[in-house]
């Protein structure tokens, strides 16, 4: 006759066992035995490190810190989690659609709360995620705003006219106009911890700026080619061109640090979290580099045209091409994951990701919101 022994341990004992044979289908049958076995089983001294283990690496560190410290419903948490990736998995996605720009969108960024959008109409307006409602517009470029930036004190947008705009994000109020760049301005990063602000041109070249004088430090003149895209970690600049190549860069002298060569043809965007380089381009590839050997470590193929934009986090790669798709690809296997068929009416120029959805922007003048969180909770606990 089977002994239930777990009912004759003591109760702490008796949650050390279960975690060492601690799998979701083991568990999952531990609750049928008895109420003992259901009482540990679903303990959260159990569920917490199940949950850590298995999802660490998809939570950002800073929400990670906030649920070790404090009380949750772990089981929960974990049952919620598996929804999401479970929605991820099979492209079980929301649509919502926000209108307003008056010509196509070429960038944006969203932090959870807003989305910034800069537009061929001249303008960036800024939209309530809640609400998908228009609640402040910049005005002040004289030609598309092809990229911008944003933090709670800054944003830093860059122009089809040539100029760089360093506004009060707050009051919306324009700081200083920057006018070093030849000919547009393709793409704009700054870290406000080093005070520097990169941008790059259609006229080859990459510049450095001091965020406090806005003054240029340096000019950048490696490539021979458009440079149509530039990604910031730290001090480590990463630039792709129409040229083929792409370059890393140290901030503090203007230093070329490698180029990773084996794209065919020009790159349209890049991507950098410190580690990997993650890179598009009119070749209709993705490759994956490690950034401190230069090794090219994967090629995602499936794109039918130029891949236009592209964005990472731990778990998934997501692009948006000139053939109208966007793609999640696992970031791990390389594997398409979900394909987003006809996501726009035409060209795709940007995307935003976080853990769950996707922002995307469109030379058909909307902006979408691609919401993976269906039937999901705890949003907060599980992705910001």
């Amino acid at each position: 006759m089977p002994i239930n022994f777990l009912s004759h341990l003591p109760y702490e004992l008796a949650i050390q066992i279960v975690l060492a044979i601690a799998d979701l289908r083991t568990i999952s049958k531990l609750n049928l035995v008895s109420t003992r076995w259901l009482l540990v089983s679903r303990d959260d001294q159990v569920w917490k490190p199940l949950y850590l283990t298995h999802w660490r690496h998809a939570t950002p560190p800073r929400t990670l810190q906030t649920l070790q410290r404090a009380q949750r419903d772990w089981i929960s948490l974990y049952a919620n989690r598996l929804l999401l990736e479970r929605n991820w998995r099979e492209g079980n996605v929301a649509a919502r659609f926000i209108n307003g720009h008056a010509d196509s969108v070429y960038c944006l960024q969203f932090d959870g709360e807003r989305i910034l959008s800069g537009s061929r109409d001249n303008t960036v307006r800024c939209w309530d995620y809640a609400s998908q409602t228009c609640v402040r517009t910049f005005e002040g470029h004289e030609g598309s705003v092809l990229c911008l930036q944003y933090d709670e004190r800054y944003m830093i947008t860059g122009s089809s006219d040539t100029t760089i705009i360093v506004w009060d994000f707050a009051s919306a109020r324009k700081i200083a106009t920057l006018r070093e760049h030849a000919l547009a301005v393709l793409d704009i990063r700054f870290n406000a911890d080093i005070k520097r602000i990169v941008s790059c041109s259609k006229d080859c070249t990459i510049k450095i700026w001091d965020l406090d004088s806005l003054k240029c430090l340096f000019t950048l003149n490696g490539h021979q080619a458009a440079v149509n895209a530039i990604h910031l970690h730290g001090t480590t600049i990463v630039s792709a061109s129409g040229d083929c190549s792409i370059k890393l860069w140290d901030i503090r002298t203007g230093s070329l640090i490698r180029v990773l060569a084996g794209h065919t043809r020009g790159l349209a965007c890049v991507q950098f979290d410190g580690k990997t380089v993650v890179s598009g381009s009119n070749d209709k590839t993705i490759r994956v580099w490690d950034a401190t050997t230069g090794e090219c470590v994967r090629v995602l193929e499936g794109h039918e045209a130029l891949v236009r934009t592209l964005c990472f986090d731990e778990r998934r790669i997501v692009s948006g091409s000139y053939d109208l798709t966007i793609k999640v690809w696992d970031r791990v296997t390389g594997e398409l994951m979900v394909d987003l068929k006809d996501a726009h009416a035409s060209w795709v120029f940007s995307v935003a990701l976080d853990g769950g959805k996707i922002i995307s922007a469109s030379q058909d003048r909307k902006i979408v919101i691609w919401d993976f969180t269906v039937g999901v909770k705890h949003l907060q606990d599980l992705i910001y």
